[in-house]
C-alpha cells in the first residue's frame, strides 16, 4: 500500500515542479494587462473617461462668393496649442493664425489679413454639436467680419475632428485705402489633429 502513495506523492510533486518561476510568470501576465489597458485607455479615454487630447488641433477654413463682378476669396489657417479639458468636455488652448479676406470689384482688388492670437475654447452643445471660439469676445460695434467669426458652429465627427460653416463677411467697406465689397460669402471649416 506504501509504494501507490509514494508513486501519488511523487507524481503531484512532478506536476508541482517547472522550471519557471511563478512570480516572473504572475509579473509577465501583470504586464500584458497594463500595456493592454494603456492601449485601451489611448484608444478610449484616459482616467477621467475622455480620450487622450492630441498635443495640436489645426485650424483651418474657406469661403467665396460672386456678384457680377464683385468677388469675395477667404480662408483661414492656424493651430490650437497648450490643450486642456475641462470636467464638462470643453477643449481649450491657445490659437495663433491668421483670416485672409481678398475682395475684388471689377479690376480692382484688396486684401485684409489679420494675424490672430490668443485663447480659444471648442465646447459641446447639443445633439453632437458644438461652439468653437477663437477670435476673442467682440464689441457690440466690432466690423461685421468680426462679429460673424466670434462664435462658430458645427459637428463633433469623432476623434477629435470637427466640421462645421461660417460666413466670410465685410471688414473695411468704405475704409479709405483698402478696396472691399458689401458681400458675405459662405464656407466651411474643420479643425483636426495635427498628423
Amino acid at each position: 500500500m506504501a509504494k501507490p502513495i509514494a508513486f501519488l506523492a511523487l507524481l503531484l510533486l512532478s506536476a508541482c515542479s517547472s522550471d519557471d518561476d511563478p512570480d516572473e510568470a504572475n509579473t509577465e501576465r501583470d504586464a500584458e494587462v497594463d500595456a493592454e489597458a494603456e492601449t485601451d485607455a489611448e484608444q478610449d479615454g484616459g482616467d477621467d473617461g475622455f480620450a487622450i487630447l492630441p498635443e495640436t488641433l489645426l485650424l483651418s477654413g474657406t469661403a467665396e462668393a460672386e456678384d457680377g463682378d464683385n468677388r469675395v476669396e477667404c480662408h483661414f489657417d492656424g493651430m490650437i496649442e497648450m490643450l486642456e479639458r475641462a470636467p464638462n468636455g470643453e477643449i481649450s488652448g491657445v490659437f495663433l493664425g491668421e483670416i485672409i479676406r481678398n475682395a475684388t470689384i471689377g479690376e480692382m482688388g484688396g486684401e485684409f489679413a489679420p494675424l490672430v492670437g490668443g485663447p480659444a475654447t471648442l465646447t459641446p452643445i447639443a445633439d453632437g454639436r458644438v461652439e468653437l471660439r477663437f477670435v476673442g469676445d467682440q464689441p457690440e460695434d466690432a466690423l461685421e467680419f468680426w462679429l460673424e467669426l466670434e462664435v462658430i458652429t458645427g459637428d463633433d465627427d469623432g476623434g477629435f475632428h470637427y466640421s462645421g460653416d461660417w460666413s466670410c463677411a465685410p471688414g473695411l467697406v468704405g475704409t479709405p485705402g483698402f478696396v472691399d465689397v458689401d458681400l458675405t460669402a459662405p464656407g466651411s471649416w474643420t479643425l483636426e489633429p495635427a498628423r
